[in-house]
């Protein structure tokens, strides 16, 4: 057996485990297409019989009969040709909605650097159309694979019975479709990836301009985007032509096979009849049952090629389900309440990049903290790293002392919140999206779970979300969906809360309005933020300034100014205030 034959059947070999919850259906799938796979088998014999006795003895009685054997036949051809129909749609459906459901449950445990590092199109192609090429692998192929063998050793049992020269005629032929099937199959295979990935392509190409379509038409980019979807679907088309002219050849050829096989059987079956060697009927019964195994042989060498996309299809997905999810250590975290963060030494590195290089931080329970810096200073990837969305190179990050490496991922993820300038909002209510996260039932109360309501969280939120929180979130504005971002960090009650731009998108006003009263909510947590706004920035106990990864100055927004060091270079333009032009009434809370 050829290593391929073996990687190949390994692969079908590792799905064969979403058949395992369908032994039962499987079970009666198999015998229905036993039993309606042998039934029409009797059909050429009943005519034998036919021609060859009840003609020549002008039996009416024994033709009513055969007659009646035929009709019992068809009712049973009927019958298991519905069960078969019913059957093949349950299994196909519940197998592919398992193998969706895996999919989709190990891409949500896979690192963040997964989805950074593979095309979007192609993770959602994988998900989707990879799932449906499969889909009918176990049903609708297992049909046809199953039907035509059982039909092969039918007809070469009655075959045996009627006519040993005709056998050796099918013991030849076999060979030949094998090997035109083996001639082919590495072509086709290489053609279906160079499909599947051009398919994706486009798929990508889609998602990525119909996300971005006001920046197409700001730089008014239509005829560049035409051209860019022309080339490349005229790139799937050519793929796909050049699969079906593989196909379109070796049907022709299988066809050709079977034409010249059915006129070797009336070459050689016309002369046994002349002389006298073989009857009437037996020429008509052998040649419908060698057209009828050559059909089913032709079908069986064809559906090797279903199989060959289909094995394309199932390596594509494996691709996902073989990727390593993040690390999840059984430890269970130890703490309670609040406590200190500590970065110890502590290097981390993206693609050969030094991000951060050897940083010490201690940040301290109740005390809020802002890290400010030039674009790929590594703010971003420390917070990344207390959410352990990432793991540092070298050093470690602690939380009172202990590694938070050693942690279980999803305990320790449940005591930070994360909020980022980018609209993370679920195609959901406001109120859904609020209470994502708090396992409140079907987050339709205003309440979770750790006794949080609306009413701690509602101060964020205008008075017209307030109004209206079944209004589906995708509507509203960039700076109510940040609202809704920081209420929903406020009812995850996290012992930590990460920050990152978190109030870009709100007015200076509002956003001193909100900061004052998170201060308040969140003032025995240790809270990290990313800002260059000095309204963000006033609000902080220290101001952390990084450069190339190295934190090169720290120390309260007053202490910044003093400096004019590079923090204060990096905030201290803004606006043409002293440190102590503090707005007052900053506790008056936006409720427009």
């Amino acid at each position: 057996m050829s290593l391929n034959v073996v990687a190949d059947w390994r692969v079908l070999r590792r799905f064969f485990k979403y058949l395992k919850p369908y032994t039962k259906q499987l079970t009666v799938f198999v015998l229905v297409i036993a039993i309606g796979s042998l039934a029409p088998i009797f059909i050429p014999y009943f005519l034998k019989v036919i021609v060859d006795e009840v003609l020549p003895a002008k039996d009416f009685e024994m033709l009513i009969h055969i007659l009646l054997l035929w009709s019992g036949v068809i009712l049973v051809q009927a019958g298991t040709a519905f069960a078969v129909d019913y059957l093949r749609e349950f299994l196909s459906s519940k197998i592919a909605m398992d193998i969706r459901t895996d999919i989709f449950s190990h891409l949500l445990e896979l690192p963040v650097t997964y989805f950074k590092d593979n095309n979007f199109g192609e993770i959602l192609h994988k998900l989707d159309g990879e799932v449906n090429e499969i889909e009918g692998v176990f049903t609708s192929e297992l049909f046809r694979l199953l039907q035509s063998a059982i039909l092969l050793s039918g007809i070469l049992v009655m075959i045996t019975l009627l006519s040993a020269k005709l056998l050796l005629l099918i013991v030849i032929s076999v060979p030949l479709f094998i090997l035109t099937f083996s001639y082919f199959k590495p072509r086709y295979e290489r053609q279906t990836e160079n499909i599947h990935k051009t398919v994706s392509d486009v798929l990508h190409f889609f998602t990525d301009r119909l996300k971005k379509v006001s920046l197409i038409k700001v730089f008014h980019g239509y005829t560049a985007e035409r051209l860019t979807l022309k080339q490349k679907i005229n790139a799937q088309i050519d793929s796909r032509l050049a699969r079906a002219r593989t196909s379109s050849t070796f049907t022709f050829l299988s066809t050709f096979l079977v034409a010249s096989a059915s006129m070797l059987i009336l070459f050689i079956g016309g002369r046994e009849v002349l002389a006298g060697a073989m009857t009437i009927g037996t020429l008509i019964a052998a040649y419908q049952y060698l057209v009828r195994f050559f059909f089913p042989l032709a079908d069986l060498v064809e559906s090797q090629m279903d199989f060959v996309r289909v094995n394309v299809s199932m390596r594509r997905i494996l691709e996902i389900l073989d990727t390593p999810v993040e690390n999840q250590n059984t430890q269970v975290p130890s703490w309670n309440g609040p406590g200190t963060v500590a970065f110890q030494n502590v290097t981390f590195c993206y693609k050969q990049n030094t991000i951060l290089n050897n940083i010490s931080l201690e940040l301290e329970t109740g005390k809020k903290y802002a890290l400010v810096g030039h674009s790929g200073a590594g703010k971003t990837t420390m917070l990344e790293l207390i959410f352990r969305f990432n793991n540092p190179d070298t050093g470690c990050i602690t939380y009172n002392g202990s590694d938070i490496a050693t942690f279980d991922l999803e305990a320790w993820r449940q005591s930070v919140a994360f909020v980022t300038q980018e609209k993370h909002l679920l195609d959901e209510s406001i109120r859904y999206n609020i209470l994502y996260g708090t396992n409140s039932p079907n987050h339709v109360s205003n309440q979770s779970p750790n006794g949080l309501t609306f009413d701690t969280a509602h101060l964020i939120l205008s008075t017209s979300l307030m109004e209206d929180l079944d209004k589906n979130s995708q509507k509203v504005s960039g700076g109510e969906a940040q609202r809704i971002a920081l209420a929903r960090a406020v009812m995850k009650n996290a012992d930590i809360i990460l920050l990152d731009e978190a109030t870009s998108a709100i007015d200076s006003i509002s956003e001193k309005q909100v900061l004052s009263y998170l201060g308040d909510v969140w003032k025995n947590k240790t809270v990290i933020t990313v800002s260059h706004r000095m309204s963000t920035l006033k609000f902080m106990d220290e101001v952390v300034c990084l450069d190339k990864g190295a934190i090169v100055e720290r120390g309260t927004y007053e202490q910044l100014a003093l400096n004019n060091g590079l923090g204060w270079r990096l905030i201290g333009d803004q606006l043409m205030e002293t440190p102590r032009d503090e707005e007052s009434n900053v506790h008056k809370l936006d409720t427009e």
